[in-house]
């Protein structure tokens, strides 16, 4: 059977980039560098290589995993629904806690939006609108670049000269004190001899460390609106972490909305689902 077709194009399919290197920092006690990547998930153009004429706001996503592992690919399709949208979504490596200990994932994460500032014409970046979102210790990872606008604590000299700040952060179940986290008696999720929090902050943080290492510590009144999700059931990251968070962020003035999804665990499917997708567009098309 030979059927002809003609067609027009109504839309634009989803692709996946991968592997475009954004920062070396350095490794091996300084003798090499790591190449950490970044994957886009957008639009195909019309044409490979074309350099991309429409500049689209960004929102540049960082997994989580316990700061210990990452796998940045893990939800690569589910964003598909952000770039039919319109949006370009960067998913982000970055330095875990048994290779470089707290500033380094942060300073890693703001590397990259600085990257994506340097290469705005080529890909494609509206330089003007761009979001951090994560999950659990990527969560943590975008309230803290939220926070920490202009804070030269978190700033490397890669692309030295743009803007690391953001317009809006989605945290979804991040811890935010991590101090009051490992002194917490009911936290043993992990077991007193392993606690991710001590391993990223690394075995010398004072107490000095551990208030700079909270985003609570740097909200002002400048700070961008916040998207807050959360499971009331959650026992590896409590929901007090995230009332926390967003109790200062009101205090503050900051605009910001808590989402608490009843009985939900951690890292859950719930958190995937077409209501918290429309939550986070509407979220979206106001703040960025």
């Amino acid at each position: 059977m030979v059927k002809n077709l003609s067609l027009q194009v109504a839309e634009n399919p989803v692709c996946l980039i991968p592997d475009i290197v954004y920062s070396q920092p350095p490794a091996y006690f300084g003798y090499t560098s790591r190449a950490l990547k970044m994957h886009f998930v957008r639009l195909a153009e019309d044409r490979l290589g074309a350099q991309e004429k429409t500049k689209r706001p960004t929102i540049v996503w960082i997994i989580g995993g316990a700061f210990k592992e990452i796998a940045p690919l893990k939800f690569a399709p589910e964003f598909a629904y952000l770039a039919k949208e319109g949006y370009h979504v960067v998913l982000i490596e970055y330095r875990v806690s048994n290779e470089a200990v707290f500033p380094a994932a942060v300073q890693d994460a703001k590397a990259a939006i600085r990257f994506l500032r340097a290469h705005a014409d080529k890909y494609g970046i509206d330089e003007n609108r761009i979001a951090v979102m994560g999950d659990s210790a990527g969560g943590y990872l975008a309230a803290m670049v939220g926070a920490t606008a202009g804070m030269k604590e978190f700033e490397t000299d890669e692309w030295e000269g743009y803007d690391s700040s953001v317009r809006a952060v989605i945290d979804l179940y991040g811890p935010t004190d991590l101090e009051a986290m490992v002194k917490d008696p009911d936290n043993r999720y992990f077991g007193d001899n392993f606690k991710p929090e001590v391993q990223f902050l690394g075995p010398s943080a004072t107490h000095g460390t551990w208030r700079l290492a909270n985003p609570i510590s740097h909200i002002t009144r400048e700070t961008p609106p916040y998207l807050i999700f959360h499971g009331t059931a959650d026992e590896m990251v409590p929901d007090s972490q995230s009332r926390l968070l967003y109790e200062a962020l009101e205090k503050k003035g900051v605009p910001a909305d808590l989402y608490l999804l009843e009985g939900v665990y951690h890292a859950r499917h719930e958190f995937w689902q077409p209501e918290i997708k429309e939550i986070i567009l509407d979220f979206l098309r106001r703040y960025l």
